[in-house]
């Protein structure tokens, strides 16, 4: 891919609009809940503030080859388009605009979302523009902080999806061992009540005995009851 060259002269005031334009996109990215929510919105916000034809966010796997496509575009063609552009593209060849031929303006530009230490995580691209001439620098300086916002956004709700899986999988073991543990209190009171019985019925020692198990088995329940209340305040 070529660089970017400078930008074409714009109205006054028309990179600032972007600007804004973009910043209150950003907002709406942020109230996503999940990955799959924020990457999609990221597409459509590429789309509307480079007024782009379509827009794709290829997603690096664990491996560093490509997982998975997020893609939107203003219409199916140009969706076709960008899936046939970026079947010949070479994964990360880099963040300028590329041209289809000579003479042709700029219509595929690319830039990285980062994942820290110098790694990306993905790619995002856009194909157009739905206006005169080609991307410019404008649109490059963008979409970089476009990436840069998705690549945050991603992360925020990858590690809200992963605490809420935590949460709901301590929940889950809590009411497991709220259930195995009335399981036990309910067979430690059954015993109590037939060791009651039957010392009533003996005399001497042995009866004395049984009395006494009887009161630590009232014990043991008392001490599990203890805990399960303490592990249902704590969770």
């Amino acid at each position: 891919m070529t660089s970017a060259g400078p930008a074409p002269a714009t109205p006054d005031g028309e990179p600032g609009r972007r600007w804004q334009q973009l910043a209150g996109a950003l907002v709406a990215l942020a109230r996503e809940t999940t990955v799959d929510a924020r990457r999609q919105r990221a597409v459509r916000v590429a789309v509307e503030t480079v007024q782009a034809r379509a827009a794709a966010l290829l997603v690096r796997g664990p491996d560093g080859s490509s997982e998975r496509v997020v893609l939107s575009a203003a219409d199916p063609g140009s969706a076709d388009l960008l899936r046939r552009r970026l079947a010949g593209h070479q994964w990360g060849a880099g963040s300028g605009p590329s041209r289809g031929g000579p003479g042709e303006v700029p219509d595929l530009l690319e830039v990285v979302v980062p994942a820290g230490g110098g790694r990306a995580s993905g790619h995002l691209y856009v194909l157009g523009p739905r206006r005169p001439g080609g991307f410019d620098a404008h649109d490059r300086a963008l979409l970089t902080a476009l990436a840069e916002a998705t690549a945050v956004a991603v992360t925020g709700a990858a590690l809200l999806e992963e605490t809420r899986s935590d949460l709901q999988a301590q929940r889950q073991h809590a009411r497991l061992v709220a259930a195995q543990q009335d399981d036990v209190i309910q067979r430690l009171f059954s015993i109590g009540l037939s060791v009651h019985s039957t010392s009533a019925s003996v005399p001497g020692a042995p009866g004395d005995r049984l009395q006494q198990a009887v009161a630590d088995i009232d014990e043991t329940i008392r001490r599990v009851r203890a805990t399960l209340d303490g592990s249902a305040a704590g969770g």
